[in-house]
């Protein structure tokens, strides 16, 4: 059959603890919860006509970096 880490990669987008416990422990994503958090907040708020302040509301789109915690099934 085929296998995770050598014949296929699996890559989880959250990193949890539980990651390094699987056979093979999973490569994932770590990002950066708490600026992530307030930032997703402030543009909740903006996205809102009566906080959005007197530009108006505005819907933007943001690309965040991610560690990528390397583990056996990449």
């Amino acid at each position: 059959g085929i296998r995770p880490g050598h014949d296929i990669a699996v890559i989880v987008i959250v990193d949890t603890p539980l990651c390094r416990y699987f056979s093979p422990a999973l490569t994932g994503f770590r990002p950066s919860l708490e600026p992530m958090g307030r930032r997703l907040a402030e543009m909740l708020l903006a996205s809102i006509p009566a906080f959005a302040g007197p530009e108006g509301a505005r819907i933007t789109r943001e690309v965040w970096p991610l560690e990528l915690i390397a583990r056996d099934s990449d």
